[in-house]
């Protein structure tokens, strides 16, 4: 066994957090050693420090390099550890590591692009290229470039919760195709719709909301202007009549609508 201690330092516990966990015998993982597991990991489990078990999904397992797996946490504080077990050799994979129970149902969907981009979560909405999508390096395993193309993601209805949103992706743009060029979008020229986008012709980045009290296109004040040929982690997220846009973990954004 070993123990996971995250560097999660905030004041207030993470409910319901699925952390990813990079595992590699070059980067120092003391105690880790691939040949003692099973094939495919099938032994691998996870348990808070209270001992309840902690679901998890193997993203990508790779015993010559780095593997990716996110755990699901029912609750972390600053401190708290997760112990990651291995060794059992009657143990069968556990049903929750492909069956999508591994990610709440608060997870609209949950897409990896590393491999086939097929949507982790029990509501399996696998997308569907729209011209050339290729693989490519990414932040954290592997990425998708496109180049005019997209992934078309189906079951629009699933996706309408304007009222209470949270969306998360890495980006890295490698200058611009068009004006109004959205990073992710939902039926967004509709009442319906949500998205994020280049605005115009410029480097700043707008939200959109249509529907709402507020005017549909709203941009960070100050504007955030979105770097090239650098991977950033955006979240944007929309509830109680407020917008938020975060880069980096930073705040950019907090503005009524």
């Amino acid at each position: 066994s070993m123990d996971v201690t995250p560097s999660f330092g905030g004041g207030t516990a993470l409910s319901d957090w699925n952390m990813l966990l990079r595992l590699s015998e070059s980067t120092g993982t003391l105690g880790f050693r691939y040949n003692q597991l099973k094939t495919g990991a099938v032994d691998l489990r996870f348990q808070t420090g209270a001992g309840s078990e902690c679901k998890y999904e193997v993203e990508k397992w790779d015993p010559a390099g780095e593997s990716l797996i996110w755990v699901q946490v029912p609750s972390l504080a600053a401190g708290d550890k997760i112990i990651m077990r291995w060794g059992n050799p009657d143990a069968a994979e556990p049903a929750f590591a492909t069956d999508g129970s591994s990610w709440s149902t608060s997870h609209l969907g949950v897409w990896h692009m590393d491999g086939t981009p097929d949507d982790s979560t029990a509501a399996g909405n696998d997308p569907v290229a729209s011209g050339t999508v290729t693989d490519s390096a990414g932040a954290i395993g592997g990425s998708k470039y496109f180049d005019n193309s997209r992934l078309d993601v189906p079951n629009g209805p699933h996706f309408e919760t304007p009222d209470n949103l949270t969306v998360s992706w890495w980006a890295k743009r490698n200058g611009w195709r068009e004006n109004w060029e959205a990073f992710i979008a939902h039926d967004g020229e509709n009442n319906n719709g949500w998205m994020i986008r280049r605005n115009n012709n410029t480097d700043r980045i707008q939200t959109v909301v249509r529907g709402t009290a507020g005017g549909d296109g709203m941009e960070p004040s100050p504007q955030y202007n979105v770097p090239n040929l650098t991977w950033v982690h955006m979240v944007f997220t929309y509830g109680g009549g407020n917008r938020r846009f975060y880069a980096d973990g930073t705040k950019i954004m907090d503005q009524p609508d």
